[in-house]
Parts: structure tokens; C-alpha cells; sequence
């Protein structure tokens, strides 16, 4: 067992170090980005620092004031309650960013060695102490014993301890435990496929949930809806591991400490127990699923019918005339026929029909610290989502093509001629995920003045001409291989292009916002801030027209290394 330890371990370290060093195949440019990408985790586990040693003093002062008898303990166990909630969200929704599982998705190469599927399962049950959440609570709470022990008290410490185990055993086997039957619930690939998108379709509807409990109006000021929500959480958390809440890991964890530490009724066995019977069960469960799936491979398999061969619907065909509109084509095709581009289409346009069948209901909410009192605030909340939602596409627009971007690139075309097709499936989904907001928007109707919605227009625009060849120079510059089927770190763009893209965006908005609040609150004049977002879309021309010119330079300099990268070398 140890030896096949330092072989895997090894085997990593390489890996990572070929990701670094010098190869003759790929340019300066295509190492330093790939130099980058690979040093990404390093400098995440270095900025997890603090964190740690902030999970790490949380706990101690923890168990400091439960073995004390402090007052100001309880506070700090309810801080470290919404921690554990987390932690336990995060260990079931990981499994949905990597589709097949940690392990299971290496099966078929594993199985080929001289490993036992028990120490497999044990290599996997290993593996979750990697996941940043799981080894954050595991310092938080392993440290709560550790204050205790400290402030003389014995009996919280060892009931402390007792718990904090049996956690981090629960925390774990529940993400082997998600992983394994996420993994078999995604053998069909298309179902598979389906589950994430319509899970993340959820998920930023789950995020409103707040909101709605407190309910909050547009009337209310930012200190009431605090305050209502404040008031119904405090309801849930009043003590631990009672009310809803009470069947998480992280409520027993408490619940145990703080029964042993007099501060909340009940008896300390009880979690403990009901803590011990959940890590056993789900650890147990995982292992009978791994051992199904070790019989039957743990490949994932796709749809064994046979589809008709396709012909191409007329719409089709006539969109693809064109040079541009076949390239175009092909972008929007990324987007709509595979997992990464649902995602991103799917959830944006059911939270746009749930904010303005909210605002059209309650004429208006909060959505945390955000107002949205009339279709205007709709159109621009949903515009701005709409630009942020395709940027991991956008600042990765040649490598998601794969192999296909080897055919494109031998077509009779210019590099110009390419990057226009490019350009044009940008703006074409950039402006159907934008026009069901501004349409809503518009339905819904807003007290503002009419000028405003060509400032959005006009900002909308503008905002395209800036980042459309700044996307062409960044996915030139930052390519990655991906994979469109999966909707986590696989399918994302080079971590480099996806932070300058983000922030590219916030900044080629700022102008047009900048305009409406200069010639609106400042000068009182809409026929000013017309003019001022007028000049910001001639400003944005001249940018765009000198930004293009290194796009297209880059691209035609950098054919080769792309295409590499798009198959994967």
C-alpha cells in the first residue's frame, strides 16, 4: 500500500513538473501559459494561508469559550455552525463539478495495476482531505478540543474530540458517497448531462431564497430587510441541532460540544451516535456503489441507440452561406448542444423570467443588497448577467473547438475572415441572452427616463466593440484544452483569461454608467448624457478598431500553438 502511495505520488509530481518545463513543441508563449495554469493550485493552497489559520483560531476560541463557560461562546459556535453548513453543501455539490468522480474517472486506467479495489476505495476515501473545504473543517473543528483541553475542561475536550472525528469520517464519506452515485446516475451521457444543467439552473434560483423569507419589497429600506432577516435566522439558530437543521453533520458536531459544555439541552451521546451511524452508513454505501462500478469498468457509457444521420434543417443551412455565419454557427452550436454552454444559457434565462415575474408581482425586491424596483433594474441586472455568464466561452473561443479548430484554420480563410465569424456567434448570444431582460424590462415598464434605455443600449454596444477583441487576444494568448461536457474546472477558460476577462468587463461597463449618472444627476440633462454615451461608443470604435489589428496579428502568429492546444497536446 505504501509503495503504490509514492508510485501515485510521484506519478503527480511529474505530471505537474512536465506541465513547467521546456518543450520543444509549444512556443515561449504556449509554456509560460500552461507554466501558469499549472502553478495555479500552488498559489490557491498559499492564499488558503490565512483562511486556515483563520478556520484554525475560529475552533480554538471555540472550544476556549465552551470549556470556559465564557459568554461570548455562543456567538462563535453559531459562526462556526453557518461554517459547517457550508462545508456540508459544498461536499454534496462537488461531485456535480466533477461529473465522474475523482477515482471512478480513472478506473479504467487503474484497474490495469496491481491495486486491490479496497485500497482504491481507501486511495478515494484519502482523496477528499484534498478538497479545500473538507481540510479547512477539519482544522476548525479539530481545534475545538485542542481550546477546551486548554481552558481545563476534559469533558468537553474528549466530547469534542469524539465529534470532531466522527465529522470529518461523515464529511468524507458523504463526497465519496455523492461522487459514486452521481457517477452512476451519469453513465447515460445525455441524462447526465441534463442533471447538471438543470441543477445549476437551481442553484442561482436557490440563492434568492433569503430574500424571499424576509420578505423584503422594494419600500423597504437596506437596515429592514437586515433586520427581517436577521429575525427569521435567528428563529433557526437558537440552539444547536434543534429545528430543521438538526440532521446535518455540522448541527451534531455542535449539538455534541455544547450539550457536553452545559450550554444547550439534551444528552452528548445522541449526536454522537446518530453522527457515528451516518459516517458508517454512508461509508458502507459508498463502497457497495464503487464495488458495482469496478465490476462494470467505471466507464461512463453514452446513447447506445443509433441516431439518423442528419441532413441539416433549411434554417440551418441558410445560416451557414457565409463564411462568417458558418463560423458563427458553429460558436452557438458550443453553446446550445453541449453541458458548459446550457449552463450558461438555461440559467439565465429562467432567473430573468423569475426577477420580472417577481418585480411585475411585488413591484419590486431586494436581491440581497440589490434593488430591483422596475423593469429597468431588470433589464440592466439581466444585461450584466448575460456578459458575465458567457465570459468562460468568449475568453476561450478557439480552443473549445477541439479538433475542429485544425479544419477551420486549413479552410481557404483569412485570419481575419475566421475571427469575424468568432465575433459574429459572440454578439449573436451576447444579444439573445441580453434581449429577453431589455424586453421584460420594457413590458414591465420604469419610472426612469426614457433616455436611460439608449444609454443601455448604447452601453451594451459599446461594451461588445471593447471585449470582443480583447476575448480574441486573451483566447490567443491564454488558450486551454477543455472539455464542453463538463461544467467545472474542465470546461473553464486559462484562469489568466478568465480574471482579466471578468474584470475587462466591469471596466468597459463603467463608461456607460459613468455617462448616466453625469448627465442625469449631475448636469440634469438627458440630451447630455445621449451625447456622453455617444462619444463612449466612438471611443469604444477607435479602441476596438486598434484592438483588432493585434487580434488579428496574434492569431495568424499563433495558428500553430492553438491548434495544439485545441487537441490537447
Amino acid at each position: 500500500m505504501s509503495r503504490f502511495l509514492r508510485a501515485w505520488a510521484w506519478v503527480r509530481w511529474r505530471t505537474f513538473m512536465n506541465a513547467i518545463e521546456r518543450s520543444e513543441r509549444a512556443d515561449r508563449l504556449a509554456r509560460f501559459s500552461r507554466a501558469l495554469e499549472a502553478l495555479g493550485p500552488v498559489i490557491v493552497a498559499v492564499m488558503m494561508i490565512p483562511s486556515a489559520l483563520i478556520a484554525m483560531g475560529l475552533g480554538a476560541a471555540t472550544g476556549y469559550g465552551l470549556g470556559a463557560g465564557a459568554p461570548w461562546a455562543m456567538p462563535l459556535v453559531h459562526a462556526l455552525r453557518i461554517v459547517l453548513v457550508l462545508v456540508v453543501l459544498l461536499t454534496v455539490m462537488a461531485p456535480l463539478m466533477l461529473p465522474s468522480g475523482r477515482g471512478l474517472a480513472s478506473l479504467p486506467r487503474l484497474l490495469l495495476l496491481p491495486v486491490s479495489h479496497k485500497s482504491l476505495f481507501a486511495g478515494e476515501l484519502a482523496g477528499g482531505f484534498a478538497e479545500p473545504w473538507t481540510l479547512l473543517a477539519t482544522l476548525a473543528v479539530l481545534m475545538v478540543p485542542v481550546g477546551a483541553l486548554a481552558a481545563g475542561n476534559l469533558t468537553v475536550a474528549l466530547a469534542a474530540l469524539a465529534a470532531a472525528l466522527a465529522l470529518i469520517a461523515a464529511l468524507i464519506a458523504l463526497g465519496t458517497l455523492f461522487g459514486a452515485l452521481l457517477h452512476v446516475l451519469m453513465r447515460d451521457r445525455k441524462r447526465g448531462e441534463w442533471i447538471i444543467v438543470l441543477f445549476f439552473t437551481l442553484i442561482p434560483l436557490a440563492a434568492m431564497t433569503p430574500a424571499m423569507l424576509a420578505g423584503s419589497s422594494a419600500s423597504q429600506r437596506g437596515d429592514e430587510w437586515e433586520d427581517a432577516f436577521e429575525a427569521r435566522m435567528e428563529v433557526m439558530l437558537e440552539h444547536p441541532a434543534t429545528g430543521p437543521l438538526a440532521v446535518l453533520p455540522g448541527e451534531l458536531f455542535t449539538a455534541a460540544a455544547a450539550r457536553a459544555a452545559g450550554v444547550s439541552p439534551g444528552s452528548t451521546l445522541l449526536p454522537l451516535g446518530i453522527l457515528g451511524i451516518m459516517a458508517a452508513g454512508a461509508t458502507a454505501a459508498a463502497w457497495r456503489i464503487w464495488q458495482q462500478t469496478i465490476d462494470r469498468g467505471g466507464i461512463a457509457r453514452g446513447r447506445s441507440t443509433r441516431a439518423p444521420v442528419a441532413t441539416g434543417a433549411a434554417s440551418s443551412l441558410r445560416m451557414m452561406r457565409t463564411p462568417a455565419r458558418a463560423i458563427a454557427f458553429s460558436f452557438l452550436q458550443h453553446v446550445l448542444r453541449t453541458a458548459r454552454g446550457r449552463t450558461i444559457v438555461l440559467p439565465s434565462l429562467v432567473i430573468t423570467v423569475v426577477f420580472a415575474g417577481l418585480v411585475a408581482a411585488k413591484g419590486g425586491f431586494r436581491f440581497g443588497a440589490i434593488p430591483l424596483r422596475d423593469g429597468f433594474s431588470v433589464a440592466v441586472f439581466g444585461v450584466m448577467m448575460s456578459l458575465l455568464s458567457i465570459v468562460q466561452i468568449w475568453m476561450n473561443q478557439f480552443a473549445i473547438d477541439k479538433a475542429g479548430l485544425t479544419m477551420l484554420c486549413v479552410q481557404p480563410l483569412t485570419g481575419a475572415q475566421i475571427l469575424r465569424g468568432k465575433m459574429l456567434g459572440a454578439a449573436m448570444l451576447l444579444g439573445g441572452l441580453s434581449a429577453l431582460p431589455i424586453t421584460a424590462g420594457l413590458l414591465i415598464g420604469a419610472t426612469v427616463h426614457p433616455a436611460l434605455w439608449l444609454v443601455l443600449a448604447g452601453g451594451l454596444v459599446a461594451a461588445f466593440l471593447t471585449i470582443a477583441p480583447a476575448a480574441i487576444l486573451l483566447s490567443a494568448i491564454f488558450p486551454k484544452h477543455v472539455d464542453m461536457s463538463s461544467i467545472g474546472q474542465k470546461s473553464n477558460a486559462h484562469p489568466a483569461a478568465g480574471l482579466l476577462g471578468g474584470l475587462l468587463i466591469f471596466a468597459s461597463v463603467a463608461p456607460a454608467v459613468g455617462a448616466g449618472i453625469l448627465g442625469l444627476k449631475v448636469l440634469h440633462s438627458p440630451l447630455a448624457m445621449v451625447g456622453l454615451i455617444g462619444l463612449w461608443l466612438l471611443i469604444a470604435l477607435a479602441i476596438h478598431a486598434l484592438l483588432w489589428k493585434a487580434g488579428v496579428a496574434t492569431f495568424e502568429n499563433r495558428r500553430e500553438s492553438l491548434m495544439a492546444v485545441a487537441r490537447g497536446r
